[in-house]
């Protein structure tokens, strides 16, 4: 069973109103693959959402993984517009240092802290 108040978006549970009230997401390489962050600009359309993923193929392809992941799943509510809109692509190397922030579960809340290093 899923906690109350926690929604699946791909294969995370994160709480709804957690996802409804952000203004930004940071999120670390996401390779070929942008649906978590996709299913959350659904819910929340003035969500930003800053890509980082050094890595050459998706750099090479961000604009194309982008526009077709998980087009099915997301529907005719995604178009380009909103991907502008939505999504900040970055491929500097990010060294996580420590942990900062809460991390959820769908059975429980935790606290860690730290900083994240953007080089």
């Amino acid at each position: 069973a899923i906690a109350k108040g926690f929604k699946k978006y791909k294969n995370y549970y994160v709480p709804e109103k957690v996802v409804k009230n952000s203004v930004r997401v940071l999120s670390f390489g996401v390779g070929a693959d942008v649906k978590f962050e996709k299913l959350m600009c659904k819910d929340n359309q003035n969500l930003q959402v800053k890509l980082f993923d050094p890595t050459p193929m998706t750099t090479k392809y961000i604009g194309k993984i982008i526009q077709n992941s998980s087009a099915k799943t997301v529907g005719s509510f995604w178009n380009m517009k909103i991907a502008r809109k939505c999504f900040k692509y970055n491929q500097k190397k990010c060294n996580i240092i420590r942990h900062y922030g809460d991390l959820y579960s769908p059975y429980s809340y935790y606290r860690f802290s730290g900083n994240i290093s953007i080089t």
